[in-house]
């Protein structure tokens, strides 16, 4: 009843506003943003550090004025792995904390993004969590890398395995994340128009699973050269580790390896050793103007990333959505409310954080729910006890998709 007296309360003040106020959250020299991200939890060793990554990028905003004379405010909030940790999270810091825009790094945004949109509220995120994200009504949502069941496939996946010499690709996702089965369909549409096979697919997987014993014996029996889990960094390296002590010859392509806690940690570079890693952005090693400046904010402003080492998904990802926030406010002029940010970050049609993304993207609204007809994406190999950045890879859309 509370939150729902709540609601209604926000909604009254929100009527009552000019159509040139600004909106909740916005002061004479600040912004509150907040972040909702998993701190605790199954989803904690992927995500918990998301918080270090917005810091930092708000950090370095903040050492440089703002935007439009304002600093911006990071309030965090934990979602707990849950959905219904996530839906109590959203309404704090919208209602309670007054936020103006939300940084969604959260694998069941899914369960609040309804709210979100009703009240109108910004977010920007890495799209990994559902298919929301490129739906309408849903076009206060702005992501980096849209992982979306209705988004057309692209042949990269599929060129990619060709490349290394796969003939017979086994998939793996969760049951239970929306994005997961939808992103491994994505990859099974790629693989079959690269004119490979599609020989084993498994989206039953609970989440957390450790044991792949009986889905190993599957991938033998059906003769797979390679692999793919759309999975957590625990869950694909348990994948990895019973495929080579099954004895299996297949070449995994992994979605969060590529990290310096890959490299650090003794037992986990064995199992990833010689595979491959899909990389979310352009490799470090290549050092573009964004990628130099994301690693100088870090060691400058996070205490725990120690200078050259390479940043994890989530810290990555909690940097560059911070990043497109600070882009849509921006474009949203000196008296920001939420319809400005919005239909300001609308008008962004080639938007890549100074080279961080291997590919431009469009959030004009013909865009929206829509891939680039050229996409691109980069793949990393571990070699002994470095990352070896593989030839950059595009595409285009999968014909009859």
């Amino acid at each position: 009843m509370a939150v729902a007296m709540a609601s209604v309360l926000a909604l009254a003040l929100a009527a009552c506003s000019s159509p040139g106020s600004t909106s909740a959250g916005v002061s004479g020299d600040t912004i509150k943003i907040g972040l909702v991200t998993s701190l605790t939890g199954t989803a904690s060793t992927d995500f918990a550090e998301s918080e270090a990554g917005a810091k930092a990028r708000i950090a370095l905003l903040n050492s440089k004025g703002g935007v439009n004379g304002r600093k911006l405010e990071l309030v965090t909030a934990d979602d707990q792995s849950t959905a219904a940790g996530v839906v109590t999270a959203v309404h704090q810091l919208v209602e309670r904390d007054k936020v103006f825009g939300i940084i969604g790094m959260s694998t069941t945004l899914f369960s609040a993004t309804k709210y979100l949109q009703k009240q109108n509220v910004p977010v920007t995120g890495a799209g990994f969590d559902g298919p929301e994200w490129g739906q309408k009504p849903n076009t206060n949502m702005f992501s980096t890398d849209p992982i979306d069941p209705s988004y057309p496939p692209t042949t990269i996946w599929g060129e990619f395995f060709k490349s290394i010499g796969v003939t017979r690709v086994a998939g793996i996702a969760f049951a239970d994340i929306p994005s997961s089965s939808g992103s491994l369909k994505q990859v099974q549409s790629s693989v079959e128009a690269a004119g490979l096979k599609a020989a084993y697919t498994n989206v039953s997987i609970p989440y957390g699973t450790t044991d792949f014993t009986a889905v190993v014996l599957q991938m033998k029996k059906a003769k797979v050269d390679g692999y793919v889990c759309s999975c957590d960094k625990p869950t694909e390296l348990a994948l990895a580790t019973a495929v080579k002590q099954a004895g299996l010859n297949a070449k995994g392509i992994l979605s969060t390896a590529y990290a310096q806690s890959t490299l650090d940690d003794a037992s986990i570079k064995v199992t990833v050793e010689d595979l491959y890693a899909y990389s979310y952005y352009v490799p470090y090693e290549l050092h573009t103007k964004g990628t130099d400046a994301m690693l100088a904010a870090l060691a400058k402003y996070d205490k725990k990333y120690e200078a050259g080492d390479i940043p994890g998904y989530g810290l990555s990802s909690g940097y560059l959505a911070a990043d497109m926030m600070i882009k849509g406010l921006e474009k949203a002029g000196d008296k920001p409310t939420r319809a400005s940010f919005i239909s300001g970050l609308r008008t962004v049609k080639s938007y890549d954080a100074d080279g961080v993304l291997p590919a431009p993207i469009s959030f004009a609204p013909d865009q929206f729910g829509k891939s680039l007809s050229k996409p691109c994406n980069y793949f990393v190999q571990l070699v002994g006890d470095k990352f070896v950045p593989q030839p950059k890879v595009c595409g285009t859309l999968v014909k009859n998709s």
